[in-house]
């Protein structure tokens, strides 16, 4: 199980002594006897750089002469970049700026911070609240440019209310805030080069999409009319998007989850106040507002969030975001959270939000539902972005 890091059966043992064990008591990898172990595949890995694979573990084992236990963790299997099965198909340019700068042990990085007191919970909105890494009973790297991360498997509570997004937005600035430390927010981007070179791949990857005419025919089209003035709106803005990457390097910027989809952010039941986030991104910087970009429009991707809400939550999004950058006391504007946000949401979304895949082939009613409001919210960031760019 586990393809490259699958472990032997000595590996295995030590790694179910640790989650069985604890720091008051610890547990022998001698002792345990391993009755059986499963894995199970989740199955959405394939399009990440750096994720290998996921996994759901579980098991029973004996400590010495007691009674079968149970044990279960999930298993995210990390990678270089350059073992990515797409590596070798990207242009030269990214693929050199993904195999010197992508972190693709942050996760790991990360998880060594949780003891810290980035992570405490505290005070919000009458309730306590908290973000943290999940807990990680075991790393193995035994194999060259791979790791395995054995982590709590968490109960999950899936609905999101408008309250659980404005907790997620504060929680987000409180960490952001914690993890800067003493140093404070950073006021360039140190690898702005990075980002003008990603500006201009997914410039020429949108300026290509939107000079085809076929996808812009679709019957569904029809019935949304500003989507003709989309197009034409799109096309403008992609072409100014290294503008738009200098707004966002010339703001504060402070460590990000990177990925705070709200997939990303789990809460556990047991754990309402909570939010236990995965997936995270980059060791560098980021712009303050960045983390709300996928927080807010992750479930407009999945049609679970009507883009409708986007209007009403982002202003009470960058309002507590900004309390909770104060509450980890850093400083930070409305103005410059507001323009992180739109800068950085619209360079990494407001291509893929155009729902290309449902355009040109026939859809049932709820792809055509999905169609509208992927429209609808990229219709908003567009006009977002044209309100921060600065002119021509």
């Amino acid at each position: 199980m586990l393809g490259p890091v699958a472990p032997t059966e000595e590996r295995l043992r030590e790694i179910v002594a640790t989650l069985l064990g604890s720091a008051a008591a610890p547990v022998d990898p001698a002792d345990v006897t391993i009755e059986w172990a499963t894995a199970t595949d989740c199955g959405r890995a394939g399009s990440s750089p750096t994720t290998a694979g996921l996994h759901r573990v579980r098991g029973v084992a004996r400590i010495g002469a007691g009674d079968p236990v149970g044990w279960k963790a999930f298993v995210k299997t990390l990678r270089h970049p350059r073992l990515w099965p797409q590596f070798d198909a990207l242009p030269e340019e990214v693929a050199a700026l993904l195999a010197d700068r992508l972190p693709w042990r942050a996760e790991i990085d990360v998880s060594r911070e949780a003891a810290a007191a980035s992570f405490r919970n505290v005070p919000f909105a009458g309730q306590t609240v908290g973000l943290r890494p999940p807990r990680i009973g075991f790393v193995d790297d035994a194999v060259a440019d791979h790791a395995a991360i054995w982590m709590e498997d968490v109960d999950v509570d899936p609905n999101w209310t408008d309250a659980r997004f404005l907790r997620a937005a504060f929680a987000l600035g409180l960490v952001s805030a914690r993890r800067a430390g003493r140093a404070g927010p950073v006021r360039t981007r140190p690898d702005y080069a990075g980002v003008l070179a990603a500006s201009r791949q997914v410039r020429t990857c949108a300026l290509s999409m939107l000079s085809l005419d076929s996808p812009w025919v679709a019957p569904l089209i029809d019935e949304l009319p500003d989507v003709v003035s989309l197009r034409a709106d799109l096309t403008v803005l992609c072409a100014r998007l290294e503008d738009l990457a200098t707004v966002a390097a010339h703001l504060p910027h402070l460590p990000a989850h990177g990925n705070a989809a709200p997939a990303k952010l789990l809460v556990p039941r047991t754990e309402p106040g909570t939010f236990v986030a995965v997936d995270w991104a980059p060791a560098t910087p980021m712009p303050v507002g960045f983390d709300l970009g996928l927080l807010l429009f992750g479930q407009v991707f999945t049609g679970e969030l009507a883009a409708a809400r986007l209007p009403i939550l982002l202003p009470q999004a960058e309002a507590v975001h900004v309390a909770g950058l104060a509450a980890g006391r850093v400083e930070a504007s409305i103005e410059d959270v507001h323009q992180g946000f739109v800068a950085s949401a619209a360079l990494r979304s407001v291509v893929s939000l155009v729902p290309v895949e449902l355009m040109d082939t026939p859809v049932d009613p709820s792809g055509a539902a999905l169609f509208r409001e992927r429209v609808t919210a990229c219709r908003w960031l567009v006009d977002l972005a044209t309100e921060v760019l600065p002119p021509v």
